[in-house]
């Protein structure tokens, strides 16, 4: 089955569900929608918080804000609530999920500017999902009626073919899901999910059009990356060379090396050979997340690289697949490159993805000092 479309069910209007999702301007739509999934997915419960399904939103959007620096629009609500929460409960661009919505269900009871950022959310999202299951009754109505009317709708909607996915509670601090909806969510969790990740890529992927692999900055990073390929690169290197740090100019021991990604690997999201250059444990901590400075540090990185490639190149060619893959070129060719003419390659696949960080809001022309270098 195509991901952008849902199964089908011939009691349930399941076409205006995914009708909701097409020509989305905001995101909140499609994150309100996936944190329902995921608290349905993980408890199974009729009804919700509407104050948990808003944090498990920004929970969910945490990483993708802060840490992978992904654009949702200068006007999204939910990235500016995300910015909010940041800077009221200090957390870290790489916190854990559930600290991230933990902190923000306390914050909404301590920080007066956090409810205050909230209340856009609460407002309108609850409601304007439902509002395509009544069309008919909300045309030409005033905006400010809105909420009343679907709220009073949703209520009475009971006949299983119109019925919206969920009501509200008195209060309207809740949302009750309609138990036939909810028997459908169950068993379609899996197809509904990567339904609605399928319409976050698309939505993130035309507001950051040159960004690489959106789908892999979704949520938090794996928990352990596999670099064991670029350690017996490098190692092979360390056989017949000295090698320097290219940021210190300081000899490196291949027992007490870091392995550091030139571009950040929250850009790029991969561990490929040709951004990675072995560093100082502590110089690779120091730069974390930033961009290197090209004018100082390009020229020995593309040194430092062409070295390597052609010290390979005598031992292990198929390591070399990944630059292959880069110039579009096969191993033989790139190791008749002479150093000029490699570096002027590398240059040009490396310097647009540095640009196009910084734009996205990646720390540029990143500097090492040598009083920051620690033992």
């Amino acid at each position: 089955m195509p991901p952008n479309n849902l199964p089908y069910n011939n009691d349930l209007s399941v076409d205006i569900l995914a009708g909701i999702f097409k020509d989305t301007t905001n995101s909140y739509k499609l994150y309100w929608f996936y944190a329902v999934i995921q608290i349905v997915k993980k408890e199974a419960k009729q009804e919700i918080s509407i104050d948990e399904i808003i944090a498990k939103m920004i929970a969910s959007a945490w990483y993708t804000i802060n840490y992978f620096h992904i654009s949702f629009g200068k006007l999204d609500q939910l990235a500016k609530v995300v910015n909010t929460i940041r800077e009221e409960t200090e957390l870290e661009e790489n916190a854990n999920v559930e600290v991230v919505q933990t902190k923000i269900l306390n914050a909404l009871k301590t920080s007066q500017k956090v409810r205050k950022d909230f209340n856009p959310l609460k407002r309108y999202v609850p409601y304007r999902l439902l509002s395509p299951f009544f069309r008919n009754e909300l045309r030409g109505q005033k905006d400010k009626d809105k909420n009343q009317i679907i709220t009073d709708l949703s209520r009475g909607a009971l006949a299983s073919n119109i019925a919206p996915v969920y009501s509200f509670s008195d209060d309207n601090k809740r949302i009750i899901i309609h138990s036939v909806w909810l028997e459908y969510l169950r068993k379609n969790i899996a197809l509904v999910e990567s339904f609605c990740l399928w319409n976050l890529v698309a939505f993130l992927q035309k507001r950051n059009p040159n960004l690489p692999n959106i789908g892999e900055k979704l949520f938090a990073p794996p928990a352990n990356r596999d670099l064991s390929k670029a350690h017996k690169f490098w190692n092979i290197v360390f056989e017949d060379h000295a090698v320097e740090s290219i940021y210190t100019k300081q000899a490196l021991r291949k027992e007490n090396i870091s392995i550091d990604h030139f571009v950040p690997w929250s850009y790029v999201t991969h561990d490929l050979l040709w951004n990675l250059v072995p560093v100082e444990k502590a110089v690779n901590s120091s730069k974390g997340n930033n961009l290197p400075d090209m004018d100082r540090y390009f020229q020995g990185f593309a040194k430092l690289q062409y070295l390597a490639v052609q010290t390979v190149a005598s031992k292990r060619t198929n390591l070399l697949e990944d630059y292959s893959m880069l110039f579009r070129e096969n191993t033989n060719e790139i190791t008749r490159m002479n150093e000029q003419t490699f570096s002027k390659r590398l240059y040009q696949e490396v310097a647009p993805l540095v640009q196009i960080a910084a734009n996205a809001g990646f720390g540029s022309g990143w500097t090492f000092s040598t009083h920051k270098l620690r033992d």
